[in-house]
């Protein structure tokens, strides 16, 4: 079982607005002044969500960023923040501190470290392993199913964890998938989670869970 990277996650919930994420405002707010735009690094690119008949989908409306090592992905007040062909989430950490300071006054709710851990082939041995062999003995349609998810919420040093388990046995691919959760509702809240709990942190409090509580075996 390995991490995917590109699938980790870090989501900060508020009441964004749409209309603030232009190349503008990117620009003014995001990129690095002392560098020169024009370089290579420092190029922009952003989409839209268009419908089927080419016009601008209002609601809701997705908006998509890439720069320098990730991805960023606006819908409905919730900012999504990927790798993308990278594996340093600290990538993650500034550029999201970056934007919110620059919507300083945005007001949030939450914001989460998603990270989801893979498994391609072989996955009877981890079903065995963890034990939801013996949930699936008492499912009389288990022969049938051709996807399984279970959910599981739990409170550990102090921090919100919900654990997403989802076996595809068409495929033989099991997801273990991790969401730590913060109450925040302003920057600086956001600001002292990450500077507190750190993606790397709970990366590394993911991995724990999963060698120590559920007996599985990692690759770096």
């Amino acid at each position: 079982m390995k991490l995917d990277y590109n699938s980790s996650s870090l989501v900060i919930l508020g009441g964004w607005n749409a209309n603030i994420f232009s190349p503008k405002w990117l620009s003014n707010n995001f990129l690095d002044s002392n560098r020169d735009s024009n370089k290579e690094g420092e190029k922009v690119e952003i989409s839209v969500e268009m419908s089927d008949t080419h016009s601008i989908r209002l609601s809701p409306l997705t908006i998509s960023f890439k720069n320098r090592g990730f991805k960023l992905i606006f819908t409905d007040g919730i900012l999504t923040f990927h790798l993308d062909e990278c594996e340093d989430f600290s990538v993650l950490e500034s550029s999201a501190l970056k934007i919110f300071k620059g919507a300083i006054n945005t007001i949030v709710t939450g914001y989460g470290a998603n990270f989801t851990f893979t498994q391609d082939g072989n996955i009877d041995n981890v079903i065995d392993t963890i034990g939801l062999n013996q949930i699936n003995s008492r499912n009389r349609f288990y022969e049938l199913l051709t996807f399984e998810r279970y959910n599981f919420g739990f409170n550990l040093d102090n921090l919100k964890i919900n654990v997403n388990i989802e076996i595809d046995p068409t495929t033989d691919i099991f997801h273990l998938k991790f969401n730590f959760h913060f109450d925040i509702e302003d920057f600086i809240q956001f600001e002292k989670c990450i500077s507190e709990n750190s993606m790397h942190i709970l990366e590394q409090k993911s991995r724990k869970i999963i060698s120590e509580t559920y007996g599985l075996e990692l690759e770096d």
